[in-house]
C-alpha cells in the first residue's frame, strides 16, 4: 500500500491525499488551473490574501475526512439503517475535493458570464444527471423553489466533475450509482422527500458540504482570515467536527448533529462569516475594484475579439467550451482560463481599455461617498428600503445638478448583497446527553438572514470632482422621493 502524500498547509498543519486521489483528480490540468483562480477579491484592501482556490479545495477535503471519521466513531450502528457507513466516504470526500473545480476566474467577480454564454445552465446539469438519478430534476427544481438558486461555479463545477472525472471516480473510487450524489454534494441538492434510510444519509452528507455549518465555510473562513491578517474570530474547527455524529430528532428526522461541547464554535462560525461578509468582502475598496477588474477584462475581452464578433471571446473564454479545447484567435490561445489568462489580455489593452491600466496600475479614479455601512445609515437615516431602491435607480439624474456632463458618465452606483448568514431553528441541531435539539433552543442567537431589507449600495464620483463631494451628498440625501 502507498503512503499518502503529505502537503503542509499554514491553516490546517498537514493534509495527506492518497496517492489514487492525486493521480484521477488534483493531478489533473482542469484541477491544477485552481492554482491560478484567486480565492478571494479581498487583495486590493489585504495584499497578503494570496490564496487561491486549489489550496481551498485541499483544505475542504481535509476537513470532509475529518468530518466523516468522527460521524463514523459517533453514530449509533442503528442510525445508519442497515447502510453500510464506509459506502459514503469516497463520493463525500471526493465532492468536497471537487466542489470548486469550475470555479471562474477571480473569485466569483466572472461566474455569471459562465450562466450569460451557455457554460452552466441549469438544463445542461440535470440532462446529465437524468440517467443516474431520475429525482435529481424534481429535487433541484424543489430546491431552487424555496431557497437561493445553486451558485454558477456549483452547477458548473458538478458538470464538469461528470464530464471529465466521472469515468476515473467510478473506476476507482465509487460506484456509478453514486456519482450523481457526488453532484448532489457539490449543488446541495437534497432529497426533497426522503424516502430510505440511504437517502437520508446522504442528505445529512449534502448539509456538511453545502450547508449552514460545512466543511466548506469552515476552510474558507479560517483561511482568508489567517492570509489576510484580519483580527477575526477564532475557530476550534478540531473541536466542531471531532463532535459530529448523526443522529434523529423527535420528529424521526436524521440530522448532521454537534455535541453541546461545540456550542461556542457554532457561534463563532456564523461571527465569522458575518465579520467578513459585513467588513471585508462589502469594503468600498473590495466593491470598487471588483467592478473595475469587471470593466476591464470584458473591455480586454471586447476589444480583442473580430469585429464583426464583438462577444466572441467572452464565448470563448468562459463556457463549458473552455475546459474542452482552447480557443485560438489572432495567434493567441486561451484553454482552462485563469487569472493569469485576463491579466494577459487587459495588458494588451491599455490604450483602449481605460479600466485596463487603471486595474493594472492600482491608480483609482473615483472616490466614495460615504465608505461604510455606518455612514450610509447616517446619510439616509430617515429612507426606508423603498425609497433607497428608488433613489438607487435615479441616482445620475439627482446628482446632475452638481456634476459636469464629462463627470456624471464616470459616476458609479453599485448595489452591494448583504450576504448575513444565521441560524434558522430547523438548520442546526446539538445533541445533549440522549436529546436532540435545535441550536436556537440552546443560544439566544440570532434567528433571521438579512434580506433587500437591508438595501445597501455605493456611489463613486470622480476623483477630479472630490471637491463636490458635500454637494453631491446633500443631493441624495435631501430628494424628494418616498422619504
Amino acid at each position: 500500500m502507498e503512503l499518502e502524500k503529505v502537503i503542509r498547509c499554514p491553516v490546517h498543519g498537514y493534509i495527506s491525499v492518497p496517492p489514487q486521489v492525486l493521480a484521477d483528480f488534483v493531478d489533473h490540468e482542469i484541477f491544477q488551473r485552481l492554482r491560478w483562480i484567486e480565492q478571494t477579491s479581498m487583495r486590493p484592501l489585504y495584499p497578503s490574501a494570496s490564496h487561491n482556490r486549489f489550496v481551498h479545495s485541499l483544505g475542504t477535503y481535509h476537513l470532509a475526512r475529518r468530518a466523516f471519521s468522527a460521524i463514523i466513531s459517533h453514530t449509533q450502528l442503528g442510525a445508519w439503517g442497515g447502510v453500510a457507513p464506509d459506502d459514503y466516504a469516497k463520493p463525500f470526500e471526493i465532492a468536497a475535493l471537487m466542489h470548486d473545480c469550475a470555479h471562474a476566474p477571480f473569485s466569483h467577480t466572472f461566474e455569471n458570464l459562465y450562466k450569460a454564454n451557455g457554460g452552466a445552465p441549469t438544463a445542461y446539469l440535470l440532462e446529465q444527471t437524468a440517467p443516474l438519478d431520475p429525482s435529481f430534476k424534481d429535487d433541484y427544481e424543489a430546491l431552487c423553489a424555496v431557497e437561493l438558486p445553486p451558485k454558477v461555479h456549483e452547477e458548473l463545477s458538478a458538470a464538469v466533475f461528470l464530464d471529465y472525472f466521472g469515468a476515473a471516480y467510478t473506476n476507482r473510487h465509487g460506484s456509478r450509482e453514486t456519482l450523481a450524489l457526488v453532484a448532489r454534494m457539490i449543488t446541495g441538492c437534497v432529497h426533497a422527500v426522503p424516502v430510505s434510510p440511504q437517502q437520508e444519509i446522504e442528505n445529512c452528507l449534502i448539509r456538511l458540504i453545502n450547508g449552514v455549518i460545512d466543511v466548506d465555510k469552515l476552510d474558507y473562513i479560517m483561511r482568508d482570515s489567517w492570509t489576510s491578517g484580519v483580527n477575526n474570530v477564532s475557530i476550534d474547527h478540531v473541536r466542531l467536527l471531532s463532535s459530529l455524529r448523526l443522529a434523529r430528532t423527535s420528529d424521526g428526522m436524521l440530522q448532521p448533529c454537534f455535541n453541546k461541547s461545540a456550542l461556542s464554535t457554532i457561534q463563532s462560525v456564523i461571527d465569522g462569516r458575518n465579520y467578513l461578509n459585513y467588513w471585508i468582502h462589502s469594503h468600498h475598496t473590495v466593491v470598487y475594484y471588483q467592478e473595475l477588474v469587471t470593466r476591464a477584462a470584458q473591455g480586454a475581452l471586447r476589444s480583442l475579439s473580430p469585429p464583426d464578433d464583438p462577444s466572441f471571446l467572452e464565448r470563448s473564454v468562459f463556457s463549458r467550451a473552455s475546459f474542452a479545447r482552447p480557443a485560438v484567435f489572432s495567434g493567441r490561445c486561451l484553454y482552462l482560463t485563469s487569472d493569469a489568462d485576463l491579466l494577459h489580455l487587459m495588458k494588451q489593452c491599455l490604450d483602449t481599455v481605460p479600466e485596463a491600466e487603471e486595474y493594472l496600475s492600482r491608480r483609482p479614479t473615483r472616490v466614495p461617498l460615504w465608505k461604510s455601512r455606518a455612514e450610509f445609515a447616517l446619510v439616509f437615516r430617515d429612507r426606508g428600503h423603498n425609497s433607497l431602491v428608488t433613489l438607487f435607480g435615479i441616482i445620475p439624474q439627482l446628482l446632475g445638478p452638481c456634476l459636469s456632463a464629462a463627470e456624471r458618465a464616470n459616476v458609479w452606483h453599485l448595489k452591494v448583497p448583504a450576504r448575513l448568514e444565521a441560524i434558522e431553528p430547523h438548520e442546526v441541531f446539538i445533541t445533549i446527553g440522549d436529546q436532540v435539539v435545535q441550536y436556537s433552543e440552546t443560544m439566544a442567537g440570532p434567528s433571521g438572514k438579512s434580506g433587500d431589507e437591508d438595501f445597501f449600495f455605493y456611489v463613486y464620483i470622480p476623483r477630479t470632482a472630490e471637491a463636490k463631494r458635500q454637494a453631491c451628498l446633500d443631493a441624495l440625501r435631501k430628494a424628494r422621493i418616498g422619504l
